[in-house]
């Protein structure tokens, strides 16, 4: 991972952890597991990038949850993100979910 990445998923972990009273090492890692009915309990907003975040905040203050550490290597192939866009589209994301007014 790019020092970039690293800041970025820094930020967006520790935002994260921040607004939401959760314990993430790594909120920008798309791994998850977890059985069909935790699901069903889970208030998710959002269903683009940011879903993947939503997930684990959601999963993190309602169930028991451990997160399992992965090792990022280099990427073969073409990348299909853009850094900046993408982490802003989160950030904005991580906002928008914890200061929304509640219905």
């Amino acid at each position: 991972m790019t020092a970039k990445h690293r800041l970025g998923n820094f930020a967006l972990t520790f935002t994260s952890n921040l607004f939401f009273g959760v314990r993430i090492k790594d909120s920008q890692s798309g791994m998850w597991v977890f059985r069909r009915d935790i699901l069903d309990r889970l208030v998710l907003t959002d269903d683009g990038m940011p879903m993947s975040e939503e997930i684990k905040i959601e999963a993190f203050r309602k169930v028991r949850s451990l997160e399992v550490p992965i090792v990022y290597r280099r990427r073969v192939g073409e990348v299909k993100l853009s850094s900046w866009k993408d982490g802003w589209k989160n950030m904005k994301f991580l906002f928008k979910k914890r200061f929304r007014r509640q219905r």
